[in-house]
């Protein structure tokens, strides 16, 4: 079976509402009626759950949180001004609208204290006030080492090229 836990545990959620949900339309006394606390538990359980998800599985606001978390305790480390530390809650949103920090190996996330602790390609430039993510792949090849070389002119056309202005 390829169903996962985390399936698996929403499939439960939606059965007990879809069973309350029909509780409620039946007028048989003998099923309780769900109440609201009951929804406000089960909804709070799959929270909890939600939150103790790896990286690549935690929802967009997840990591946004996540990241401005680490974006001060990252500016306290490295005794930056607020207005920096604002720029690098700005950058980490653009980079999550961009999915630059989609993967797992972009961000080392500690899953039972729920927070990140270091971003490994996280550079901060001191002169322009600048971060920028460096590519960190090995495996990645330049573009200008695929393109073919470049084709070297012999001095014949160079001779015809000079004839052809003297006219």
């Amino acid at each position: 079976m390829f169903a996962t836990h985390s399936t698996t545990d929403n499939t439960t959620v939606k059965n007990e509402i879809l069973d309350t949900d029909q509780g409620q339309d039946q007028t048989d006394p003998a099923q309780p009626v769900p109440s609201t606390d009951n929804i406000d538990k089960m909804l709070d359980r799959e929270r909890q759950r939600n939150t103790r998800d790896n990286w690549i599985k935690l929802d967009k606001t997840a990591k946004i949180q996540k990241l401005h978390v680490f974006a001060e305790t990252y500016g306290k480390e490295h005794a930056m001004p607020s207005k920096d530390i604002k720029l690098l809650k700005n950058f980490f949103n653009s980079c999550l609208d961009k999915n630059k920090l989609s993967k797992s190996k972009d961000v080392v996330y500690n899953k039972d204290e729920m927070k990140i602790v270091s971003i490994p390609a996280l550079h901060f430039n001191q002169l322009s006030h600048n971060f920028t993510l460096k590519i960190m792949d090995t495996k990645r090849v330049s573009t200008l080492k695929s393109l073919t070389p470049k084709r070297s002119t012999t001095n014949a056309d160079t001779t015809i090229d000079a004839n052809d202005n003297d006219d």
